[in-house]
C-alpha cells in the first residue's frame, strides 16, 4: 500500500461547534503502520467489535455475513496510528491556541508547552 512508501499521517479529534470560540480537540502527527502478526490483528479486531458492539451481529449473522464479504474481509489490511506529535487546540482561551505534547516510543516526552 502507499503507507510503505510514505507512513506520514495526519488525525484530528474534534466536535462539532457552532463558532470558533468554542473549538476545541486533538490534532496530531505520525506514522501508519501496517498489523501484520495474527495477535496485533485480533487484538485491533477486538477492540474494534468492543467499539461497535453492532459489528460481532454483523459478523455472526450468516444471512448478512455470506462466504464472500468473509473473503473480501480476509484481504482487509489493519494499520496503527502512531502519534509522535499531539496538539490540543483549545479556542474558548483565545484564537489558535495550542499545546504540543511530543511523544517517542508511546511515551510523552516532557511536558505539554504552549505552541
Amino acid at each position: 500500500m502507499f503507507f510503505s512508501q510514505n507512513p506520514r499521517a495526519a488525525a484530528s479529534i474534534h466536535g462539532d461547534y457552532k463558532g470558533w470560540k468554542e473549538i476545541k480537540g486533538l490534532q496530531m502527527e505520525g506514522k501508519v503502520e501496517a498489523l501484520t502478526t495474527v495477535m496485533a490483528q485480533a487484538k485491533a479486531t477486538a477492540t474494534y467489535v468492543k467499539r461497535y458492539p453492532f459489528v460481532r451481529d454483523f459478523i455472526g449473522n450468516s444471512v448478512v455475513f455470506s462466504r464472500k464479504i468473509a473473503e473480501k474481509m480476509t484481504r482487509v489490511a489493519l494499520y496503527v496510528f502512531r502519534p509522535t506529535i499531539i496538539r490540543y487546540l483549545d479556542n474558548s482561551a483565545g484564537f489558535g491556541i495550542r499545546w504540543k505534547l511530543e511523544i517517542q516510543d508511546g511515551r510523552a516526552i516532557g511536558a505539554p508547552v504552549l505552541a
